[in-house]
């Protein structure tokens, strides 16, 4: 992208058992093993059997794939999972660093920038790959009783361009001021703490646009285009200019026409970096191979998520990762055969 056998129990005394757990429980030997690997290895069993995956907010695209994966691996893996809603793919990352979140989805930008320490990201964050998935489209949205029709009718309206959790809305928002010829005093940007808060105001009319996270169809962007007079704006005249301002991370997208209503033709937008699901690097390689195979190996039950879930692929996975594979991951994709060349050429660039 910038593409059983069965088992035979027998049948053991419980006094017997109660009396060997007791023998080898007491043994100086099973105590110092406890001291000095204990805490590591039960750590280690307790996020084989319950692991936490991050998301922003609920409703949005990203969340709906957290749920599913939860859902997948729950079914397949039986690790049981919960899914916890952070606001943004920032907020995702950084959790993830410091161990309060497992696993994530996020996008690629975010993910990249957290890896480097780069951005708002003032050191590295431990982080490793899993899948990549569909585009992160970024999408502005305005109230048509606004009257704005592009980025440059921003001048003297309240415009939500700021989210702490997704920190690229805000260098998007700068762009979009600095390449129409807006000056940034001249608009009043509001910042929000996750979608929905930012549908409402839109709803209400609180604020005239907004620059919206989400994948093409989320349900939050849905829920503004069939409730209210919505223009999704076109950001085609000045693309070109655009991605030179911005993050190399970020790509043009387009928003098919019927993706919502009021689109009739398609809207060139914009995306920060492809969907990732990533993984501190801590969890054991048999869990994440096991996650890998069940999201990467398993399509068909894959699509059943949500739409954009079909671009939740092996060959979308190896593309323009900016985050180091998990060697869970990495054996799964040597097994699938598509562990290339080019692939190991940058995963040894990402791990210098």
């Amino acid at each position: 992208m910038r593409s059983r056998s069965g088992t035979v129990f027998q049948a053991i005394p419980v006094g017997l058992i109660v009396l060997t757990l007791l023998v080898v429980g007491c043994s100086p030997s099973a105590q110092t093993a406890v001291s000095k690997d204990g805490e590591k290895s039960a750590k280690q069993a307790q996020k084989v059997t319950t692991l936490s995956i991050g998301s922003s907010s609920i409703g949005s695209g990203p969340h709906i794939i957290a749920v599913g994966f939860s859902t997948l691996i729950n079914k397949d893996a039986g690790i049981q999972t919960s899914v916890e809603a952070t606001g943004g793919s920032d907020a995702v990352v950084r959790a993830i660093g410091e161990k309060r979140l497992d696993l994530g989805v996020g996008n690629s930008l975010s993910a990249g920038d957290a890896y480097r320490g780069r951005g708002t990201f003032k050191s590295p964050v431990s982080l490793r790959l899993i899948a990549m998935g569909a585009p992160t489209t970024r999408q502005v949205i305005a109230r048509v009783d606004s009257g704005i029709k592009t980025p440059a009718d921003f001048r003297g309206k309240k415009v939500i361009g700021k989210r702490k959790a997704v920190q690229d809305l805000e260098e998007l928002t700068n762009a979009l001021l600095k390449v129409y010829g807006v000056p940034k005093n001249e608009v009043n940007i509001l910042e929000t703490a996750e979608a929905n808060e930012a549908v409402e105001a839109l709803k209400l009319g609180t604020a005239d646009a907004a620059v919206m996270p989400g994948t093409i169809g989320a349900a939050t962007i849905r829920e503004i285009a069939e409730t209210t007079d919505v223009t999704f704006l076109d950001l085609g005249d000045k693309m070109d200019q655009l991605l030179k301002e911005l993050n190399p991370a970020f790509f043009e997208v387009v928003i098919p026409a019927g993706a919502y209503r009021g689109i009739t033709k398609p809207v060139r937008s914009i995306s920060a970096g492809a969907g990732t699901f990533v993984v501190h690097p801590d969890l054991p390689e048999e869990t994440v191979y096991k996650i890998t195979k069940i999201i990467l190996g398993n399509p068909e039950e894959v699509k059943k998520i949500h739409s954009s879930a079909a671009e939740w692929t092996i060959e979308q996975t190896v593309v323009g990762f900016t985050v180091p594979f998990h060697p869970g991951a990495v054996k799964f994709l040597k097994e699938a055969g598509k562990w290339t060349d080019a692939v190991e050429k940058r995963q040894q660039e990402l791990l210098k």
